[in-house]
């Protein structure tokens, strides 16, 4: 019995002193940390186009705890746990471009997708992730939170990398490569055309040899095949001056503008409330109106088209002394005879387009239109 005892005793004295002297849990600086996929339609997994500008946004919620500051958010790659941005072209920003958060292939609504309110203590931060590498990809994102310690200054970390006990530990982001767009992909159709076949009344007044001016109305559509919506960037947009809704056409505002040699050639891109262009001619003298209303719900830009020949400046008897078939004023201009601009879908894939001036007729990406 007393050896029994003695090996008790020997047993109670091993065991004892793991008890008293285990180490504490690891300090943290939360109560509560999660991540999760925003206003799409499931909250652990999204896809997008690896197109560098299409976003998917991560939603992160934390409660800092009490006697913590200075809270520093950082999204890892799961299991390797490098902080993104990481290679594989994946980015991360926190601000929101304004396309679309995830590939609609199903006719899901945003209106669906509400986001459920959670606890008014928590704080939460939107990080939007994209992909520039055009191809496909797939990550699992991860958050880690590191805030100072009041008491003692040193930093502490919290991180869901190491754990996925529920759906808002890890974000599943995966990658399409982006759709090729193609000029047969558009049409640019011409809608109205007007024209003043005596611009400076020269011919009626004088005798000369008439100065004409030539206005067109084109759309840039999308063919009926593409559903997607697109949006036209980069490029200088003319927007009405007047109730009526009327842009007035003005060589210098253009961003193709050429004039020389008695012909004059100018291209601007108006915005889809205009519903007229016409000539600003103070005197009167060179006179059109192009009737700019939106002939079908494929448009995705206006553009209208000036051009003259046989343009003349001269001091006859004119107010203020000046005859002026507009748009020429005598002024050599050769502002651009390119302009370059892109189209993106709504899923923020680019398609560019090259307006080009060459021997006075109009060209989209080597293709003549005027």
């Amino acid at each position: 019995m007393f050896m029994v005892m003695f090996r008790l005793g020997g047993l109670f004295s091993m065991i004892l002193p793991s008890l008293v002297y285990a180490d504490s849990p690891p300090k943290s600086p939360t109560s509560m940390l999660h991540i999760e996929s925003h206003r799409t339609p499931v909250s652990d997994s999204n896809s997008i186009y690896a197109n560098g500008r299409m976003q998917s946004p991560l939603l992160v919620t934390y409660q800092l705890k009490q006697g913590y500051i200075n809270p520093r958010i950082r999204l890892r790659e799961k299991y390797v746990e490098t902080e993104l941005p990481a290679k594989d072209g994946w980015t991360v920003s926190t601000k929101d471009n304004g396309f679309d958060y995830y590939i609609n292939d199903i006719g899901s609504t945003l209106s669906a997708l509400a986001v459920k309110s959670g606890d008014p203590r928590a704080t939460t931060q939107i990080l939007y992730v994209s992909n520039t590498s055009q191809a496909a990809r797939a990550i699992k994102i991860c958050v880690e939170l590191t805030a100072t310690e009041n008491a003692t200054g040193n930093d502490v970390t919290k991180s869901t990398c190491g754990t996925h006990r529920s759906n808002k530990d890890i974000v599943t982001v995966v990658t399409r490569k982006p759709t090729l767009y193609q000029l047969s992909d558009f049409t640019v159709d011409h809608v109205h055309s007007d024209s003043d076949e005596d611009a400076g009344g020269y011919r009626k007044k004088y005798g000369f040899k008439s100065s004409k001016v030539y206005a067109r109305y084109y759309e840039l559509r999308k063919k009926n095949y593409l559903s997607r919506d697109f949006k036209l960037k980069g490029v200088g947009v003319r927007t009405p001056t007047s109730v009526a809704r009327r842009v007035y056409a003005f060589a210098d505002y253009s961003q193709v503008s050429v004039s020389r040699d008695g012909k004059a050639f100018f291209v601007e891109i108006l915005s889809n409330d205009s519903k007229y262009y016409v000539s600003n001619d103070p005197e009167g003298m060179t006179s059109f109106s192009l009737k700019t209303i939106k002939s079908s719900m494929l448009i995705i830009s206006k553009i209208a088209i000036v051009y003259g020949h046989d343009l003349r400046r001269r001091a006859v008897g004119c107010s203020p002394s000046i005859c002026v078939a507009w748009p020429y004023d005598g002024q050599i201009r050769d502002k651009s005879s390119k302009l370059s601009i892109t189209l993106y879908d709504n899923y923020g894939t680019a398609f560019d387009m090259n307006f080009t001036l060459k021997d006075w007729h109009w060209y989209i990406n080597n293709t003549k239109i005027w």
